[in-house]
């Protein structure tokens, strides 16, 4: 059971084929109006934010938040090497959902236009990503294949070897000083 990604909510793959054929697109809707929506919204902000501090000053914050972007997906790699090296102190889920949230925000930023750049700036903030975090949490149910038990007993012999054994001659030990050399 997977997950689609709406604007308005998250809903289950198994809720939409629920829905009658000529609803099922519906869930879709959304996505469909950001993609089309976001860069009207972003052209807008161009031009009343252009007017306000200038075309050069707008192109230049445009590309410094590209550049901020780009600096933001290539530290994250040193940066998760250098968290796991120095011993992963923090939980592996919020470990990724922090990886997540900044790699995120570095396309956000690397997107030209100031809604994107802006959305990207507030996903780097610690307490917006723990909210985010247990929002989606909330919403989200984990399956799993193999439930573990504790009472699982693996049953098994053993023995007690003094050290290597000659493959030749099982009876005899490697080290042993009456075998020929």
């Amino acid at each position: 059971m997977g997950l689609v990604l709406s604007v308005h909510r998250l809903c289950r793959v198994d809720d939409a084929a629920s829905l009658p054929r000529h609803r099922r697109g519906i869930a879709h809707v959304p996505v469909l109006l950001l993609f089309v929506a976001l860069p009207l919204i972003e052209i807008a902000l161009f031009i009343a934010i252009g007017s306000e501090i200038g075309v050069f000053t707008t192109l230049l914050l445009i590309v410094l938040g590209a550049a901020v972007g780009v600096t933001i997906l290539r530290g994250q790699h040193a940066r998760a090497l250098g968290l796991m090296q120095g011993g992963l102190r923090i939980e592996p889920g919020a470990f990724l959902a922090q990886g997540a949230f900044r790699v995120l925000a570095g396309l956000f930023l690397i997107l030209p236009g100031f809604l994107t750049d802006s959305l990207g700036l507030l996903l780097l903030v610690p307490p917006l990503q723990r909210a985010l975090m247990r929002a989606v949490a909330a919403r989200t149910t984990v399956h799993s294949s193999h439930h573990a038990r504790r009472d699982d007993i693996i049953e098994g012999d053993f023995e007690v070897r003094d050290g290597p054994r000659d493959p030749l001659e099982p009876d005899r030990r490697i080290d042993d000083p009456r075998r020929p050399r």
